[in-house]
Formats: C-alpha cells, sequence, structure tokens
C-alpha cells in the first residue's frame, strides 16, 4: 500500500478514493460539510458499497454560530440511500416475532419461509429493526 500525506487540497483526493472504493468506507469526522464529499458516499452507498460514518456529537459550531452536520438539501437522498427498505424491515419484524415466540415456548430456534432463525439471528435482525424506527417506519 503506497501511503501519501496531503496538506493542501485533500478534498478532490478523498473524493477519488471515495469513488474508487468498492465494498466498504468507515470514515470518523468531525461535521460532513463538503457537499462533493456527501455526494460521494451517497454514489458509492448506491453501488453497493458499505458506507458506515461516525460523526462527532458535540456543540461546536462549524461555520460561525450554525452548528452543521449535513445540509438539507442532503437530507432527502440520505434518507433515500441509507434506509432501509420496507421489505426488509416487514421480514425482519416477522422474523424477529417468530424467534421471541420460538424463545417463549423454550425452543432455541424457529422456522419461517423454509428459513431458520435463532437468537443469534436477533441481533441482527434488531439492527435493521433498529434503523427502521430511527426512519419513522
Amino acid at each position: 500500500m503506497d501511503i501519501q500525506a496531503h496538506f493542501t487540497d485533500i478534498g478532490p483526493v478523498i473524493k477519488a478514493d471515495l469513488d474508487a472504493a468498492r465494498q466498504s468506507i468507515d470514515a470518523a469526522v468531525a461535521w460532513l460539510t463538503d457537499p462533493a464529499l456527501f455526494e460521494a458516499l451517497l454514489r458509492a452507498a448506491r453501488r453497493g458499497c458499505r458506507v458506515r460514518l461516525a460523526l462527532l456529537d458535540d456543540t461546536t459550531p462549524v461555520s460561525g454560530s450554525v452548528k452543521i452536520r449535513i445540509g438539507l438539501a442532503q437530507i432527502e437522498p440520505a434518507l433515500e440511500v441509507f434506509s432501509p427498505k420496507p421489505e426488509d424491515v416487514m421480514r425482519a419484524r416477522k422474523l424477529r416475532d417468530a424467534i421471541l415466540e420460538a424463545e417463549a415456548k423454550g425452543l432455541g430456534a424457529a422456522q419461517i419461509d423454509g428459513q431458520m432463525v435463532d437468537v443469534a439471528s436477533l441481533r441482527i435482525l434488531r439492527n435493521t429493526i433498529d434503523r427502521a424506527e430511527l426512519f419513522g417506519m
């Protein structure tokens, strides 16, 4: 791996790296304020790349007295790309309910629609359900 240091004009370098990503992007940033970088993240997610962001959660103003995370114009595309699909949420809830019902009967697993689900599956399903609830689904 070739390591390079950049102290000026880093935006185009980051954008090129985001556009080149094929599997996953994990980024920890204080704020996401560059529309071009945000669009690059959306493009990556749309092409099937897993995008995970850790944003700083503080009260420090970014520009003047306005605290910016993402702009108003970025909200709709972010919801479109990062919201779970309604059919995935419905399936996750159906499988979760089957697992909980099996547990209540003292069983370690359940079979629903030809798929075995157990307590280990529950964690994955809860991730989808929790995200859906964050988006009001």
